[in-house]
């Protein structure tokens, strides 16, 4: 019998009980309802003490000055240094970034680390501090896949080459797939950041063109309002001296003379200034 069907007894035999005028104190045990696989709890049930067994004898003065003296003892490292070689004791094989940080093997060759990395930023020579992080994000990225790559022939036998450990082997493959991902994100992120920047030089470039340009044209417009503004005055002053010599023989020429320069509004002083020069 379930235990919501040994409820559903309890309660119906309780109800019966009301019926026939029971009163709590003298109601009689529940019949109990035999189950192999829940035995029937007795009537009234255990006190919490009972339950609980007997209590736990108080520690002794001894006890306690042991704990104290434990307490004092080393909790573990204090210094950076310390702290730095403690948090790669459960360092099994580093593809999970220990402590969120990329980190060389004690099996790993820095040096050859330093090549690769020396190699990318002389191949694409970064130019600010997003390219850097880029670009480091690529080494890391590789090298990591590299690793997960040299774990992967572990898993297997090598007399039988059969997959010996076939958690370990998904687990190295997931590893090498998440960093030819990252490798490739960074990569894409570097090339998107300097099309934008070649972009961006380029329309510099062709507006600081089109400006000088512009410029160019208001110059040429200056100097050909200039020349014409020279050949009027030039044709004016042609016209002011075929006059003077079609005025030279008659006897009221310098009278005729002011009234011209009157006329054109000419000062005497300034034609002469011209004429002379």
């Amino acid at each position: 019998m379930s235990r919501a069907e040994r409820r559903a007894a309890e309660r119906k035999a309780n109800k019966l009980a009301r019926k026939a005028g029971i009163g709590q104190a003298n109601q009689p045990a529940p019949i109990p309802v035999q189950s192999a696989d829940f035995p029937e709890p007795g009537f009234p049930f255990p006190l919490l003490s009972e339950m609980r067994g007997p209590a736990a004898e108080p520690a002794s003065p001894a006890q306690l000055a042991a704990n104290r003296e434990n307490a004092l003892k080393s909790c573990g490292p204090k210094t950076d240094e310390g702290k730095a070689v403690s948090s790669q004791n459960r360092l099994t094989h580093g593809l999970a970034r220990h402590n969120g940080r990329f980190a060389l093997l004690p099996t790993e060759d820095a040096t050859e680390f330093a090549a690769l990395r020396d190699t990318y930023f002389h191949e694409h020579a970064p130019t600010d501090q997003t390219e850097t992080d880029l670009i480091q994000g690529m080494v890391e990225a590789l090298w990591l896949r590299n690793r997960a790559q040299n774990l992967q022939p572990s898993c297997f036998d090598p007399q039988t080459c059969t997959v010996a450990d076939p958690k370990a082997l998904a687990l190295f493959l997931r590893y090498e797939n998440t960093y030819n991902r990252a490798y490739s994100t960074a990569l894409k992120d570097l090339l998107r950041i300097r099309s934008e920047k070649r972009k961006s030089e380029i329309g510099f470039e062709a507006q600081k063109r089109a400006q000088e340009a512009h410029q160019m044209k208001k110059d040429k417009h200056f100097w050909e309002v200039l020349k014409k503004d020279a050949e009027a005055c030039h044709e004016l002053t042609r016209n002011l001296t075929q006059k003077m010599d079609a005025m030279k023989g008659n006897p009221e020429f310098l009278t005729q003379l002011e009234a011209e320069f009157a006329k054109h509004n000419i000062k005497r002083s300034t034609f002469d200034a011209a004429i002379a020069a």
